[in-house]
Formats: C-alpha cells, structure tokens, sequence
C-alpha cells in the first residue's frame, strides 16, 4: 500500500453483539497525515451492520475512543479513551425506516458519554 497525504486510518475496532444480532464496527477516517496531528488510532463514529452486512446504524460518538466493548443486553456502549472508560448508552432502533430500493435506511444518532471511571495522566 502506498501512503500518501490523503491516505486515512479506516476501521480500528469491531465487536458482534449476540443477542442483537448486530455488527459494530469502530471509525476513524482521520487522515494520517494531518496538521492538526489528531490521533488516526481513534474513532468517534461507530458503525451498525445487520446479519446482511447492510449498515442500518451511524452512531457519532462526543468523545473519541481506540477500543470499545458491547454490553450483553445491548443497553450500552463502553469505550476507552486514552484516560477514561466511558459508557455510551445504546438504544436500537425497532422499527427501521426503508429506502425506496427495500433496503433499510442507515440512520444517524449522536451519543453523549458519560465517564464510567478515569485514571491520571502521567
């Protein structure tokens, strides 16, 4: 591969969720070479696939996080920043809105954290 000023971190993280039946993967889309030197390792959109692999979910996170986790039920997202856990709550969609081509429509949602535990910087 062949980098250059536009080249961009792409997905950095990805969990399934059983009992949803969900894919999540984590986003970055920082390019790696950026003035304003932004951390590329981490995302702060999470995407939602289905069993097809359709993406039926765009969740924009306030904070951006390098790893995440799913809570068995669904209920939230944990995700780690370089100083804190923090802990997004997720709620699915039930009913999913249809483009005209039968598809699900992805649906965009912001998500406010709160911090679930912190450490010191060093």
């Amino acid at each position: 591969m062949t980098y250059n000023k536009n080249t961009r971190f792409g997905y950095i993280d990805i969990r399934y969720n059983e009992g949803l039946d969900k894919l999540f993967l984590l986003y970055s889309g920082i390019c790696k070479y950026n003035p304003e030197n932004i951390r590329g390792e981490f995302g702060d959109i999470i995407y939602v696939f289905n069993r097809m692999g359709i993406p039926v979910e765009k969740l924009e996170l306030d904070k951006p996080i390098f790893q995440f986790g799913v809570s068995d039920d669904g209920s939230a997202i944990y995700g780690l920043s370089d100083t804190e856990i923090l802990k997004f709550e997720y709620r699915h969609p039930v009913d999913k809105a249809v483009t005209s081509s039968g598809s699900p429509e992805l649906q965009s949602r912001n998500r406010g954290s709160e911090t679930a535990f912190s450490w010191p910087r060093r």
